[in-house]
């Protein structure tokens, strides 16, 4: 519907959505074929701080598509491209979306400790702009956050199994993804797993026990039959 306008920014910002969907469903011709249509419409808008946001929006769908691909590093330079965009409009929601992104692509390709660098300057950012969200939506970004963080910790101790410290900062930031996931049923089953994951590895099985106890009965209470 959105794409039916005469606007050009409307059907610029339909072509990418549309595109990414494409690339969802695995069709990607037609995923890189609305992409490009995308940037036709794009070229007809005159330059405004509008025109500059529609331009960073694409190219966060284009990531998000390139991502889906496997093509790592097209995604990552859409997304850095697309950050100083956002930057240079102070649009900083944007901002905030591309740095994470960056930071899952980063952690994707094993660079974990980029990957933890550039989380962590994204919770900060969060934390600056806590304001421009609801309650709720603030509450989901940081288990997201938090999550990630945990993960890249994780990963990061597996691939040197000899720095148990790793483990022990893991630990913390899925504890933090708990307590910021009351408003997500599912990051909480995901954070109380991997916590109780953590807790295997470093051999306290009682407290692994607890907290897969703990994931049952959440998922049985929502349905997550898997």
């Amino acid at each position: 519907r959105i794409g039916k306008s005469s606007n050009n920014l409307h059907k610029a910002f339909a072509a990418a959505a549309e595109s990414y969907l494409f690339q969802i469903k695995g069709d990607s011709t037609k995923s890189q074929q609305f992409y490009r249509e995308a940037f036709i419409y794009l070229d007809k808008i005159a330059p405004s701080k509008d025109r500059t946001k529609l331009n960073a929006y694409l190219l966060n769908y284009g990531g998000l598509s390139d991502w889906k691909r496997g093509s790592f590093s097209r995604a990552l330079a859409k997304y850095q491209e697309g950050e100083k965009l956002s930057q240079s409009i102070e649009d900083q929601i944007q901002v905030f979306k591309f740095k994470n992104n960056i930071a899952l692509i980063k952690g994707e390709v094993g660079n974990y400790k980029s990957a933890i660098c550039t989380s962590k300057q994204t919770n900060e950012i969060l934390n600056k702009i806590g304001y421009l969200f609801s309650r709720e939506q603030f509450a989901v970004n940081k288990s997201n956050v938090n999550l990630n963080l945990g993960k890249f910790y994780e990963d990061y101790y597996k691939k040197n199994g000899d720095k148990v410290e790793l483990l022990d900062s893991a630990q913390f930031f899925y504890n933090k993804a708990v307590i910021y996931s009351d408003e997500s049923s599912y990051n909480k089953v995901r954070a109380i797993m991997n916590l109780a994951n953590i807790y295997y590895l470093k051999n306290n099985f009682i407290e692994a026990e607890k907290n897969y106890q703990r994931v049952l009965i959440i998922a049985k209470d929502n349905n997550f039959e898997n």
